[in-house]
């Protein structure tokens, strides 16, 4: 799967009234986001509430966004569970509603147990059973299990894992899992709150695939140079040279949110 450009987490609106996550906003969103050049959107990331999404909210919202989405607008949906199955289950459920890859977390609730090996059986089970491509979830902030380098990059040996999404924020572990995944997958970048000018982040990590940014609803403009910084292989003198990581800083609300956060 191209990992290459802006993939955009978006946030989950929920109708204050019911607490049920609104469909028509959500579709409106989708709409709206799809003015700008990205490349994907995430549905049921961190940013769009997944770990308070009931199963059915979840497809419901995969459902949608993959009929409200442009042509060739690749849609990827949040599926990790703290089971195996579990998490196979939504896979499966997510690639059926128009997923066409899957963000997956490790399993954190029994934290002692998670040992390198217990993570490396439980993500190739996954890749084994799912329909669509995986991609490796690392996110300590909330789920404080770490996807070592090392780990990762024998992970992405497996045909059907597409690459790992590092939201660490750490600049060190990143360039840890560019050297460890080398040309097998694609590591994904994120960052809050860099603004999109400053280059410095840009010449310290290369082997980045553009990424997703902090929050959801871009401004106009503010997205273009995101598009054009990070995402694809630049030709350079006569070769192609490896891609640059754009940071950006995080975008405004989104166009339409009756409820920012689930009440």
């Amino acid at each position: 799967m191209n990992l290459d450009g802006i993939f955009l987490p978006v946030t989950t609106p929920f109708d204050p009234a019911t607490g049920d996550p609104d469909l028509g906003a959500f579709a409106d969103n989708i709409h709206a986001w799809c003015a700008h050049p990205i490349a994907g959107v995430v549905v049921g990331g961190s940013t769009g509430e997944q770990a308070l999404l009931d199963e059915d909210e979840l497809l419901a919202l995969v459902a949608r966004a993959a009929r409200s989405r442009s042509d060739g607008m690749a849609l990827i949906a949040g599926t990790g569970a703290e089971s195996t199955r579990a998490t196979i289950r939504l896979c499966e459920l997510a690639a059926r509603e128009g997923a066409d890859a899957v963000l997956v977390k490790p399993p954190a609730y029994y934290r002692g147990r998670m040992s390198p090996e217990a993570i490396r059986t439980y993500f190739l089970a996954v890749a084994d059973a799912s329909p669509v491509p995986v991609i490796l979830y690392h996110v300590p902030k909330f789920v404080p299990v770490e996807i070592v380098p090392e780990l990762a990059g024998d992970l992405v040996q497996h045909d059907n894992v597409a690459g790992i999404k590092d939201s660490s924020a750490d600049i060190h572990n990143l360039g840890a899992l560019c050297e460890s995944v080398g040309e097998r997958g694609t590591v994904v970048g994120h960052h809050r709150g860099r603004p999109a000018g400053d280059r410095r982040f840009v010449r310290a990590v290369p082997d980045v695939h553009g990424g997703p940014i902090g929050r959801s609803g871009p401004t106009p403009g503010a997205d273009r140079t995101v598009a054009q910084e990070g995402g694809g292989r630049h030709g350079s003198a006569g070769r192609q040279a490896r891609p640059r990581l754009a940071w950006t800083r995080g975008w405004s609300a989104p166009p339409s949110t009756p409820s920012a956060h689930r009440p």
